[in-house]
């Protein structure tokens, strides 16, 4: 086998990142989710460098690692988006309300089907249950940008409050699951902590953002927020709240902070403005390239003849009915609205596959686990291009803007 010299990683680097433009482009005109051809240029990448004879085998640290930051990214990216103002908080207590319900009902649901038809334990099949449970706020927050304002904040709010609940809920799983004493008392504290923490440091670091004079402090605010969330994880807080809070305080400090405190901090609107768009620009840009490497390599690393199994047609099949059903009766009742395109937004993604591959080994189900996960990734993806091929846009300045 030939090994791949750095000239020749630094060609394909750059390769896929031109690609994976070109793939937003695509997903703007004709409505493809960017994430399936990202997956599928993997598989293809790996077919080409075995055909050549080119050995590179990619590390699964590599996925957790690009996966992790890539959500902690993805989840700014919509939080400073959002305003909080009177008439968006229906729609926020709206969007978490369906998040928290179908969460859990299709967790139990999905456990219950996996436990049955593979004869696992309901434990380990629900530990399955909980990333193929989660919307991915990776695909729907690129996906919904440029579709009706309130239809885009509700699905906006809706994934990222999925990807929370769906950590926190997985986190408590592995809790129970190892016997941990005082388990109901450890929830509570943990949720009460992280909700106090997540706005002591949000209103900290935001204020840090708008008073450091250095011109390099937007990868050092971000980096502390990386820290965060990966000391949470150590912990057990679900620290994706705390970067979700700080989205939310640097959107709306201004909601936040009475006058007489602005002038005492000395905030202008001005600089903030220029300080939001830069961040903000960095948030869509640092998303942009983690997003497309995480996966690529997903692409690449799955062995895809997982997916034609029997088995795994089956349960996935089942389990995508499940979720739109579920999701359907649930929509229907908060919302009298037209259902379309919420109904068919519920993809899976990068949260799935990365809780996913956080599963302890005690709890592996065989290799069904990547196909169903796979499979379940693909429809739901494709559903959602349906649901927005048949949603009428509204215009938008530039391309780049869907990113």
């Amino acid at each position: 086998m030939i090994s791949m010299d750095y000239y020749l990683i630094i060609i394909v680097l750059a390769i896929f990142v031109i690609l994976s433009y070109l793939y937003t482009i695509i997903s703007y005109h004709h409505k493809i989710p960017s994430v399936l051809l990202l997956i599928l240029t993997g598989i293809i990448t790996k077919i080409f460098l075995q055909f050549f004879g080119i050995s590179f085998t990619p590390s699964q640290i590599y996925l957790n690692i690009f996966g992790t930051i890539g959500l902690i990214l993805i989840v700014l990216e919509g939080s400073i988006d959002l305003s909080l103002d009177k008439n968006s908080l229906p729609t926020i207590f709206r969007s978490l309300t369906v998040a928290f319900i179908l969460l859990c009902c299709s967790s139990f649901l999905i456990a219950f089907i996996i436990s049955h038809l593979l004869s696992v334990s309901f434990i380990s099949a629900f530990l399955y249950a909980i990333p193929l449970s989660v919307i991915s706020s990776a695909i729907v927050i690129p996906g919904v940008l440029n579709i009706d304002k309130h239809k885009k904040e509700f699905m906006i709010c809706e994934s990222i409050f999925s990807d929370i609940f769906g950590i926190m809920l997985f986190n408590f799983t592995i809790m129970f699951s190892n016997n941990e004493p005082h388990f109901v008392i450890h929830v509570f504290f943990e949720s009460f902590a992280t909700i106090i923490i997540s706005f002591i440091i949000s209103f900290l670091l935001v204020l840090s953002l708008l008073k450091i004079k250095s011109t390099v402090k937007l990868f050092p605010i971000i980096a502390v927020l990386v820290l965060a969330y990966a000391l949470g994880k150590y912990i057990h807080l679900s620290t994706l709240l705390l970067i979700f809070v700080f989205g939310l305080t640097l959107r709306n400090i201004f909601n936040f902070t009475k006058h007489e405190w602005r002038d005492k901090l000395n905030i202008d609107n001005e600089s903030y403005n220029k300080i939001f768009y830069e961040f903000k620009l960095l948030i869509h840009e640092s998303s942009f390239i983690i997003r497309t490497f995480f996966f690529i390599i997903f692409g690449y690393m799955f062995m895809f003849q997982n997916l034609f199994n029997i088995n795994v047609l089956i349960i996935g099949f089942i389990i995508i009915f499940i979720t739109y059903a579920l999701r359907y009766i649930n929509l229907k009742i908060i919302s009298e609205k037209n259902l379309l395109p919420e109904l068919l937004i519920a993809p899976r993604g990068l949260i799935t596959i990365l809780l996913y591959y956080s599963i302890p080994t005690k709890f592996n189900i065989g290799h069904y686990g990547e196909g169903i996960i796979l499979l379940v990734v693909i429809v739901t993806s494709l559903l959602m291009m349906f649901g927005l091929f048949f949603t009428k846009n509204k215009e938008i300045e530039v391309i780049e803007n869907t990113y």
